[in-house]
């Protein structure tokens, strides 16, 4: 698994409270690692404006590759 450090990181929370990972996406939202459940507001910024998981969008880029 890699790393992202997010260009709008907080690193003092991060010292503070520890890193914030994400253990998946569904949908609109994102997990963490605990289970919590998060909005992925800023995911159409850099990472993806299509949503999460979205089986018939893996399906079509497979078959075009």
């Amino acid at each position: 698994m890699g790393a992202l450090w997010h260009p709008f990181s907080d690193m003092g929370a991060v010292s503070r409270d520890g890193e914030f990972v994400v253990s998946r996406g569904e949908g609109v939202y994102v997990y963490d690692t605990d289970g919590r459940k998060y909005i992925d507001s800023t995911a159409g910024l850099w990472f993806t404006n299509v949503g999460h998981g979205r089986a018939e969008l893996a399906e079509a880029a497979a078959a075009q590759m």
